[in-house]
């Protein structure tokens, strides 16, 4: 039998009765890429990671697994898994992959299916349970800025990248301004038609002013003069 390592006999070791991990994403849709952040606190294992994928739930649902497959390859005892997320979206398909469902119907789960069917996996090794955890707990705020760290390490590292993003920037906030434009031209032009409607109401009333009111405007108009 092969000699187990210091972080396997530590990860046996007799401990809480569920592995705590807690995980988050981050994600830049313009360049349509993200990063994740993971930790057990209890095992000691901490891990960051970068890709690409189509959003940031792709992203959330991925730092979970992440988390998971860390725990499962150190940890060979049978203490269920127990996954904090911020995220509503991860929540629901760890749940659905803990009781073996297919994937839930939605157009945008589709492109996690990869995921999803590693989380079944998954779920066939271990049990797996999930949280939703609070935004500004020590274990997950930690996580939120390694996962922020990782992404600005990555577009450091990599000119391209970087400059993919400064440019969609610049370019959806110019998409962002003719929309807003053309918007404030239609309300101008609609103000100027109610004006104009306003307008002919106006002089309409002045041709039809009951006679008291023609005469106190021309007694009014006579001691002024």
């Amino acid at each position: 039998m092969a000699k187990q390592s210091s972080v396997e006999q530590s990860a046996i070791a007799a401990g809480r009765e569920e592995i705590l991990v807690f995980a988050d994403a981050t994600y830049q849709h313009v360049i349509q890429s993200g990063a994740w952040a993971v930790a057990a606190p209890e095992l000691g294992l901490e891990a960051t990671g970068h890709g690409s994928g189509p959003s940031i739930d792709y992203f959330e649902l991925l730092a979970a697994l992440e988390a998971i497959s860390r725990v499962l390859e150190v940890d060979h005892s049978h203490r269920p898994v127990r996954v904090h997320t911020d995220s509503d979206i991860a929540v629901r398909l760890l749940q659905s992959a803990a009781r073996s469902e297919p994937l839930p119907v939605r157009r945008s789960f589709q492109r996690m299916r990869s995921l999803y069917d590693l989380a079944c996996d998954f779920a066939t090794r271990r049990r797996i349970t999930t949280a939703k955890v609070d935004s500004s707990r020590a274990e997950h705020a930690d996580c939120h800025l390694r996962a922020a760290k990782k992404m600005r390490e990555t577009l450091a590292a990599d000119p391209v990248l970087a400059w993919r993003l400064v440019t969609g920037r610049e370019e959806a906030r110019l998409e962002a301004i003719g929309k807003e434009r053309r918007a404030l031209q239609q309300r101008l032009g609609a103000l100027e038609d109610e004006a104009v409607l306003i307008e002919a109401r106006v002089h309409a009333l002045y041709r039809v002013r009951p006679i008291a009111v023609a005469g106190s405007d021309h007694r009014s108009n006579s001691a002024v003069a």
